[in-house]
């Protein structure tokens, strides 16, 4: 009983209730906005073109690193979840497929290399689609 009217009296109005779900989506937009930034500029630090990276224990190597990109725009972040999205559905549809072409049996070298093909695919395009190529 007491539980309850403590429930009922801290509970927000069922309009707060649309408010704070609409706050908490732009408070999260923006945590990974940031966060896509972040691996973004972290996977350019990482690793040029050439395929230079930073020297032993993380110093950094001169000239290794390319200069920061721009902030990806709310469009661009959108367009690019979009499409992880959809390759996520294709991803799961290519195992799927892969899985149904061989035998049950989880063991059966076959089914494993056919499943390895479809995620190194998978890995590929992320990737792809992460640095904006």
């Amino acid at each position: 009983m007491a539980l309850e009217q403590r429930t009922s009296s801290t509970a927000p109005a069922p309009a707060d209730d649309r408010e704070q779900v609409r706050s908490d989506l732009r408070a999260l937009e923006h945590r990974l906005a940031a966060l896509e930034a972040e691996v973004v500029d972290l996977a350019g630090a990482l690793a040029d073109e050439d395929g230079t990276t930073r020297g032993a224990g993380g110093i950094d190597v001169p000239g290794s690193r390319r200069p920061r990109r721009a902030r990806p725009t709310r469009e661009e972040r959108q367009e690019r979840r979009a499409k992880l999205r959809a390759l996520s559905t294709e991803y799961r549809d290519r195992l799927g497929q892969a899985q149904q072409q061989f035998s049950p049996d989880p063991a059966d070298p076959e089914r494993q290399e056919a499943i390895r093909d479809v995620l190194d695919w998978y890995r590929t395009e992320r990737r792809a689609i992460l640095r904006g190529e």
